[in-house]
């Protein structure tokens, strides 16, 4: 029997559809290559339909975030003093229908939006002085875009930096870069969701690659143009001068090892490397809990019926995994 899909579900599901209408603060950071996750492609795929809805999941760390928004909002007014809320609904651009966003919040009687964010404790080297302007790039193109869409000419990010860690930054509107990233923008999407032509392929394009993609279905090999051959060996060249890069990375970091041998690093002006074991972290042997169980059932029901429910157990149990396309290059020999 279907599990029937809760209001939370059909709400987002209602919003994704929405969202696909037009370019939105996440989209834009993405589409112009300051975006810590996803890449154009993964944008253009999304909104020409060709990721399914319910494969646009959230990860355990969007979801954590969410659940932390009303938090940090209420840690944001107690600091400020200013009262937000939430908005119901998406909004447009007044000149370009296709910019769109949903803001976190807005400030209760002021021009002034706010974002809310989470962050992991090792990215704290990405954002600066508390009360700046020193943020993540993608967040500053978000906060950029809402300001385009609200007219407001200032926009904070509350942040919580693993889990303890609460600062306010404030970025504020320039004319110039707002022209910039809308004329970019629209262009964008007039080139490649409006005429539905895939944009040109990035360094980032790996994930998206791969769902476009996701398994063989012709088993012939296609036949290589002269710019496939440039390019195949331009592949060939950069692959061996990189392993020839890893090993001489390789070495350097080994003499380091050497050098601080069981001490916690080496520090120099203005410098340091640390070699420092991580903590322990306790997980679980399934294989082990099996094998324990398996005892247990001998010893009650005697080792023949205790073998029969395990390998029915196992066959219950079993799953099978989807192959996964692997690259794989060939150079020429000799």
């Amino acid at each position: 029997m279907e599990r029937e899909a809760t209001g939370a579900e059909l709400g987002r599901q209602i919003w994704l559809q929405e969202r696909r209408a037009g370019i939105g603060g996440s989209d834009a950071a993405a589409i112009l290559g300051v975006a810590k996750y996803g890449s154009a492609l993964n944008v253009w795929l999304d909104k020409t339909g060709r990721i399914p809805l319910e494969r646009t999941v959230e990860s355990e760390q969007m979801w954590w975030g969410t659940a932390l928004e009303d938090l940090i909002a209420r840690r944001y007014t107690h600091k400020t003093g200013r009262k937000v809320w939430k908005p119901d609904r998406l909004m447009q651009h007044p000149e370009w229908p296709m910019i769109v966003g949903t803001p976190d919040r807005l400030v209760i009687g002021q021009r002034r939006g706010l974002e809310i964010k989470t962050a992991d404790d090792h990215l704290t080297g990405e954002w600066g002085k508390e009360g700046t302007d020193h943020v993540p790039h993608g967040y500053a193109v978000q906060c950029h875009l809402y300001m385009a869409i609200t007219g407001f000419p200032v926009w904070d990010i509350a942040v919580l930096i693993g889990g303890n860690d609460f600062r306010i930054y404030t970025v504020t509107r320039d004319a110039a870069f707002e022209a910039s990233m809308l004329e970019r923008l629209v262009k964008w999407w007039m080139d490649y969701v409006v005429t539905d032509t895939r944009p040109p392929i990035g360094p980032g394009d790996r994930e998206a690659l791969d769902l476009m993609y996701p398994s063989v279905r012709d088993e012939h090999m296609i036949e290589a143009t002269p710019e496939d051959d440039v390019r195949a060996g331009l592949l060939f060249f950069d692959q061996n001068a990189l392993a020839q890069h890893e090993a001489v990375l390789e070495q350097q970091k080994n003499a380091m090892k050497a050098r601080i041998g069981d001490a916690a690093g080496i520090a120099g002006k203005g410098w340091k490397i640390t070699w420092k074991q991580s903590s322990a972290r306790k997980s679980t042997d399934y294989q082990k809990v099996a094998a324990l169980l398996a005892e247990k059932l001998a010893e009650h029901l005697g080792h023949e019926a205790a073998a029969r429910y395990h390998n029915a157990a196992r066959e219950q149990a079993e799953v099978e995994k989807p192959g996964i396309r692997a690259f794989r290059t060939y150079p020429p020999k000799g």
